[in-house]
């Protein structure tokens, strides 16, 4: 064989064995197949990581640890020369394989698995606004992963009014105020029944009023609604916009009824309809019962006379023995019957006596009436001896509810009532009380609305700060609120008269407006829990805590710390079951409008108040 003929098939050989690819150092071993193999499949890890979730997130960790040993076992990783032989992985390669390394345990370590993806809530609840910095780091608490649905169990009843509530409160004057409910985007009719817990019998009957009842339906956002509610939360009154000038007024004819009727007005007009109050005095006649003891003894005579003699002498004397003890049965009787029916007399002169003198009082109440709690005394006694009816000293209490509670008066402290004037059905233009715990507290109506305000123009029934939330941070919400919910099993219904936030056990919970704590105790559904009373007539509940933070009667500012969140009581996993209440009825927290109040800026109607309010001063004689 020749030489040129022995070179040239060596030169073939060479450029066989060469990399299809070409290029120098990409030596066809096995280690380059199995480092990019290795690329692939951590490659192919890194999709399977968000599908698969923790499984795929194992076997990522162990096959790094696998690629790890082998990368650690070559020499010639850190090198900057080529590598000598055939068996050593390129240094280029080695750098994109690290790469895919880090990324494929970044991935691993970070991507949420499906089990917690699929277990975020559906809404997403904005913030509440609050600086995390401001409640003490509150943006580090993380939600609980124990009970991701945590709430009550089905099986247990609501817990009753009497158990969140004191008996004393209870009492109402029948003065009710416009409720306003502002229509958000995505809001319709239904929905802010429901939020309101207000029966869709009530709504269909509305629907139903001829000529402008299927009108209530066609709401759009920022119109408002207003509902007159009644000491039930059942509705009497609901006013809707018709168009830019009208609006349509519904009037319930009975509490007990679902008749309505319909009116046509101008915009506001019921703001400014508002009936004066109304003092009733009825007086029952007790009726004497009606003794007939001249007749029944005339009757026993002509009975006796009737009697035939008996023929044997023995029972002559016991049949005369037996009508004798019947006899003085009978004038036993009749003497009970005297003594009752003296006491009832005696009862009744006490009562119209009194009636009269408080009628004699009232009429000659003049405009301004000042007086002190006595030892013993209520409120509302102290009230009614200085000449106001229990009517018009509940609705002084329903004043200050919120501010303060009147069963905390102690002897001496002062109250005085200006009156519109001196005649008995006046109204009540300013009250003023002098508390030894609690300093003076004013309360001034404004004439233009009938509403009262304090000195700074705050709404005496309304809060001018209420948060929609009593937790800072992110907001999850396990189980909304919902009146109808049934049991999966029984189908009996089991309202949710609350919403549940799903937070850890120990996270800080804040009062979101002003109010006095009227119950911090614990109950066996509710757990550790507290009642919060604002002002005017809503109210907030608190439940299944693991920690109070305060006591009965006292007062408590917007964002103060109130409890730590718990799981105590008839709960599936740690939560807050919280509740907004207004007259006691519990509505939707996340969706009904919370109150605002109080006078903005240098408006005409501010300063016409301010002037009000000093005229009201000057004539209580304080500063």
């Amino acid at each position: 064989m020749s030489k040129a003929h022995s070179d040239n098939g060596n030169q073939k050989l060479q450029k066989a064995r060469r990399p299809a690819q070409g290029g120098k150092g990409h030596a066809p071993d096995d280690t380059g197949k199995k480092g990019a193999g290795n690329a692939r499949n951590n490659a192919n890890n890194t999709d399977t990581v968000s599908k698969n979730g923790s499984a795929a997130r194992d076997r990522n960790i162990s096959s790094a640890k696998s690629l790890w040993a082998q990368i650690s076992s070559n020499s010639d990783f850190f090198s900057d020369t080529e590598p000598a032989d055939n068996n050593k992985i390129p240094r280029h390669h080695m750098y994109a394989i690290w790469s895919l390394v880090v990324i494929s345990l970044i991935t691993a370590i970070f991507l949420p698995t499906p089990e917690e993806i699929s277990n975020r809530n559906e809404y997403s609840w904005e913030s509440t606004g609050r600086h995390p910095d401001i409640h003490n780091g509150m943006s580090r608490n993380i939600f609980s992963e124990e009970d991701v649905n945590a709430t009550e169990t089905l099986d247990s009843d609501p817990i009753p009014f009497s158990d969140l509530y004191d008996e004393d409160e209870n009492e109402k004057s029948g003065d009710n105020e416009w409720f306003t409910q502002t229509v958000v985007p995505g809001d319709n009719i239904n929905n802010i029944f429901m939020s309101l817990n207000q029966p869709f019998a009530v709504l269909k009957a509305i629907e139903q009023v001829p000529q402008y009842g299927s009108n209530i339906r066609s709401i759009k956002p920022k119109d408002k609604l207003y509902f007159l509610f009644n000491d039930k939360m059942q509705i009497l009154q609901l006013v809707k916009p018709y168009d830019r000038q009208n609006q349509l007024r519904f009037s319930r004819q009975s509490p007990d009824s679902l008749d309505f009727t319909v009116v046509l007005e101008p915009i506001d007009s019921h703001l400014n309809s508002q009936n004066d109050d109304e003092i009733k005095s009825t007086t029952e006649i007790a009726v004497q019962p009606k003794t007939e003891e001249s007749g029944d003894h005339g009757k026993n005579e002509t009975q006796q006379t009737k009697t035939e003699q008996p023929k044997d002498q023995q029972t002559a004397a016991a049949e005369k023995d037996k009508q004798d003890k019947e006899a003085e049965k009978k004038a036993q009787e009749l003497a009970r019957q005297k003594a009752e029916a003296e006491a009832k007399r005696k009862a009744e002169e006490k009562r119209l006596a009194e009636e009269k003198a408080r009628r004699d009082l009232l009429n000659r109440r003049k405009e301004l009436v000042t007086f002190t709690i006595n030892k013993g005394d209520t409120f509302v006694q102290a009230a009614q001896r200085a000449g106001l009816t229990k009517a018009e000293a509940i609705k002084i209490t329903e004043l200050y509810r919120g501010r303060m509670q009147p069963k905390h008066l102690r002897p001496g402290d002062e109250i005085r009532v200006l009156f519109a004037s001196s005649k008995p059905n006046s109204k009540i233009n300013a009250v003023t009380i002098k508390s030894q715990k609690n300093g003076r507290m004013n309360a001034f109506r404004d004439t233009s609305n009938n509403s009262y305000y304090d000195d700074k123009g705050i709404h005496a029934r309304k809060s001018t700060k209420f948060n929609r939330y009593p937790v800072a941070g992110p907001i999850r919400v396990t189980s909304n609120f919902n009146p109808n919910r049934r049991h999966p099993i029984t189908g009996k219904v089991r309202p949710h008269n609350g919403t549940d936030f799903g937070v850890k056990v120990g996270t800080p919970i804040f009062a979101p407006a002003d109010g006095i704590v009227t119950k911090a105790t614990f109950q066996r559904a509710a757990g550790n829990y507290i009642v919060i009373q604002h002002r005017g007539d809503y109210s907030t509940v608190y439940m299944h805590l693991s920690r109070i933070l305060v006591k009965p009667g006292q007062k408590v500012k917007a964002n103060d710390r109130i409890a730590l969140s718990g799981n105590t009581g008839a709960s599936t996993g740690p939560h807050l079951h919280y509740e907004v209440r207004i007259k006691g009825v519990p509505v939707n927290a996340l969706k009904v409008s919370l109150p605002n109040s109080g006078y903005g800026g240098d408006s005409a109607t501010e300063k016409r108040l301010k002037a009000q309010i000093a005229e009201y001063k000057r004539k209580l004689g304080i500063n």
